[in-house]
């Protein structure tokens, strides 16, 4: 037997080096010199005569068998001594070694980072991820844990016990349906006992599954007569789950000859049922109520506790729920939800269903609302009020509640901030539209015209005779006669650049643009007004938008120019 890293390859001999003794025994005053060199000659002859070559693989084959005999300590020291050798150092199966060693040992940390450089040498190296997953599996870090092993799973898809380390740590975060798959997948390779399938058993009863509990607790029966453990539950499920008292009796018996303490601890409430009724469940077949446990080959007899129906409906839920964990896998958070609720509407006794389909409108969906609904349906189901895992869940549930209520109060408050802002909106909307249409009542009741207005404004905008507030109200008037010409948004926009309010000028700009979008001079002063507020990107977007209309324009080489310049700094 070797450690989990094999054998490291070795290339080269190990050369000791000693002292440098001359200047060691100068150094030391109580000897005379005479006497120094005399003691130095010999001291040299002697390590000259005794310099040997270490052998690199007998140190290896060494601390493998120090592994094997459960010397860690020395094997650790070993390897250590190995991995300092040049050649040696990037060797990932002597670093895997070195961790196994470390982890045996409880020195996690070390063992991490042993496991991490073999993983940087090596990334296909199964083992190597297997033994950080078990690293982070020690520190209850089991999410970390269950990526290492998903990661050694590509490398090593057949590694029995990767899927047995994979099944406890989502055991350990409760996941109990898929910690039976992989249990089940790891006894398929050959891993198979007693204690694994009592786990699976567990599994199915934490999940509801009652027939699939008992068909566990069988085999691992079957594996082992002498499990008290198991005996008991499969007494315990034929009493409070399938009210078959005469398979309770088999195994209550069964449970007095094996283990008399833990049967006279349960004595009272199995007595007191076979007391009261010896009532069969009449879903099971005539001669399941006279089977013994086990046939004396060692094969074990199978109860048919479901019908035809039943069990190919229970086959459905299977199917449908291998579909959902799968699209878990893939993040189809869709695909999951369809899938659990087939599986549900084919066995509702599955009510741990329940759980994951809230899960889902919780975390993939952040629908909180219909996540509650389910979670108090899971709740209302839960066989056990005294289970530690209900108060836990209940106090979760609740948590979410609270969460529920706080963000529901906040989205209402933004609603009613929206309702607001969209009702002071119309509001100023319809004052707007009241104005104009006051406006262009008046403007139609005077004698002016909209080219006469636009002939004023023109005149107020001319240098001689400046006048730029007579201008924008002769603009606005010819706005309300007109308003789906672009002219008067264009002079008014003009006003307000002449007026050096930039901002006010963009919105008539983009409004004549609006009504013509080939009106190239609209584009040339939304431009400007834009270059004027150093909004270089959108002026030279605008500025391109004239090239394109006007490509000979009056202005098309400055503006060409200009844009050359700017575009190639942006």
């Amino acid at each position: 037997m070797c450690a989990p890293g094999g054998s490291p390859t070795l290339s080269t001999l190990f050369n000791p080096v000693h002292l440098p003794v001359r200047r060691y025994l100068l150094s030391n005053l109580w000897l005379t010199r005479p006497r120094a060199v005399l003691v130095a000659c010999a001291l040299v002859l002697l390590c000259g005569g005794c310099a040997r070559r270490i052998d690199l693989a007998a140190v290896l084959r060494e601390a493998n068998a120090a592994y094997a005999q459960g010397d860690y300590a020395r094997a650790a020291w070993l390897f250590h001594t190995l991995k300092q050798r040049r050649v040696l150092q990037d060797n990932a199966a002597l670093r895997v070694s070195l961790g196994a060693c470390y982890l045996k040992l409880g020195w996690l940390p070390y063992a991490g980072g042993e496991f991490s450089r073999a993983i940087e040498f090596d990334p296909t190296n199964a083992t190597a991820w297997l033994g950080l997953g078990t690293v982070y599996a020690h520190t209850n870090d089991q999410r970390k844990a269950i990526d290492c092993y998903l990661q050694a799973q590509q490398c090593d898809p057949k590694n029995a016990a990767l899927y047995r380390k994979l099944g406890n740590a989502l055991f350990a975060i409760k996941e109990y349906a898929q910690a039976a798959d992989h249990y089940l997948y790891a006894a398929s390779l050959g891993d198979e006992n007693d204690a694994l399938f009592a786990t699976v058993g567990y599994c199915y009863e934490r999940t509801y599954q009652w027939q699939k509990a008992v068909n566990a607790y069988l085999k691992a029966y079957a594996l082992n007569r002498r499990n008290a453990y198991v005996v008991l539950r499969l007494a315990v499920l034929y009493r409070d789950q399938f009210n078959n008292m005469v398979q309770m009796k088999i195994y209550y018996d069964i449970l007095c000859r094996i283990n008399p303490q833990v049967a006279h601890a349960e004595a009272r409430a199995f007595e007191d049922r076979l007391r009261t009724a010896l009532v069969s469940n009449p879903l099971f077949a005539p001669g399941a109520t006279s089977a013994v446990p086990a046939r004396a080959d060692g094969t074990t007899n199978a109860v048919p506790l479901l019908s035809p129906a039943q069990q190919q409906r229970q086959a459905t839920a299977d199917h449908y729920e291998k579909l959902a964990r799968r699209s878990v896998l893939n993040d189809d958070a869709k695909g999951a939800l369809k899938y659990f609720t087939c599986a549900l509407s084919n066995d509702p006794t599955r009510v741990h269903y329940l759980k994951e389909i809230a899960g889902l409108y919780e975390k993939s969906f952040q629908d909180l609302s219909t996540a509650l609904k389910f979670y108090d349906q899971y709740l209302a189901a839960f066989k056990d009020k005294n289970d530690p895992e209900f108060d836990q869940m209940v106090s979760y549930v609740r948590a979410l509640h609270d969460r529920y209520v706080q963000q529901d109060a906040e989205r209402q408050r933004r609603q009613a901030e929206e309702e607001q802002r969209v009702r002071e909106e119309t509001a100023r909307r319809q004052q707007e539209e009241a104005a104009r249409l006051t406006q262009y009542e008046a403007a139609k009741e005077s004698a002016e015209t909209y080219n006469s207005l636009l002939d004023e404004g023109a005149r107020c905008m001319r240098d001689e005779s400046l006048d730029l507030e007579r201008a924008r109200q002769a603009y606005q008037k010819a706005i309300a006669l007109d308003p789906k010409v672009p002219n008067a948004y264009y002079n008014l926009g003009l006003v307000y650049l002449r007026m050096t309010n930039f901002v006010q000028s963009i919105p008539y700009f983009e409004k004549a643009l609006e009504q013509d979008a080939t009106f190239a001079d609209g584009h040339l002063a939304l431009g400007m007004a834009y270059e004027r507020q150093r909004q270089i990107p959108n002026a030279i977007e605008h500025y391109q938008l004239y090239l394109e209309v006007a490509p000979k324009g009056a202005h098309a080489d400055a503006v060409r120019d200009w844009v050359t310049r700017h575009a190639g700094a942006q």
